[in-house]
């Protein structure tokens, strides 16, 4: 009876999250992906991300991160290794769980912008306005035209912010300038500390350096 109760309590272990082995196993194949996932999500804010839904990508993410560096693990995974090179250990941790993880989505967006992968699969915005301010938009002169043939000048700079195409999209300007007939800047308006857009009312925006 004793040997039937062990066993069942062995199997009631393995597929219990909560049992300390297990969770140790799932927090170990969890956090880089959701790393790499909240990284990705932030840098193409398309949609809100259910991560409830989510977790097997989190964790297919977290595999495949991990088979990048299996030789690595190899040699991490030794007792005698992290005795020895106890720093080096340690750095590979970070690498592996953390630092890598945060690199991965610039990696996979930089692939995707090369000229040859662009043909073959699609953009990963969904519009040209993600596109344009969240691939890091320098510092620009800018020219927005309404329907009411009214128009604005400003600055986009490191202050300003564009709301992203899950949000109604806004424009915040951190300099008004004012512009001559011929759309040329002329000087910042004084005492003005920026403008806020609504897209409703735009017909079209250009870009200066």
């Amino acid at each position: 009876m004793e040997g039937w109760q062990a066993i069942f309590d062995n199997w009631q272990a393995s597929i219990d999250v909560w049992h300390h082995t297990n969770f140790f196993a799932f927090i170990v194949f969890f956090i880089p992906g959701f790393i790499i996932l909240k990284v990705y999500d932030f840098k193409v804010p398309n949609v809100r991300r259910d991560f409830s839904k989510a977790i097997f990508e989190v964790i297919a993410y977290s595999g495949m991160n991990f088979i990048f560096f299996s030789p690595l693990l190899s040699l991490i995974n030794d007792p005698n290794f992290q005795q020895v090179h106890k720093y080096i250990f340690i750095l590979s941790i970070y690498l592996i769980f953390l630092i890598m993880p945060l690199m991965w989505p610039d990696i996979y967006l930089k692939i995707l912008s090369l000229k040859f992968v662009a043909r073959r699969l699609p953009n990963p915005y969904d519009n040209p306005w993600d596109y344009l301010f969240y691939q890091g938009l320098d510092r620009s002169y800018v020219i927005v035209h309404f329907k009411s043939g009214e128009r604005v000048g400003g600055i986009f700079g490191p202050k300003s912010f564009a709301s992203t195409s899950i949000a109604k999209e806004q424009l915040y300007l951190e300099e008004v300038w004012e512009l001559d007939e011929n759309d040329g800047f002329i000087n910042p308006l004084d005492r003005s500390k920026g403008i806020i857009i609504f897209r409703d009312e735009i017909v079209s925006v250009e870009f200066f350096e």
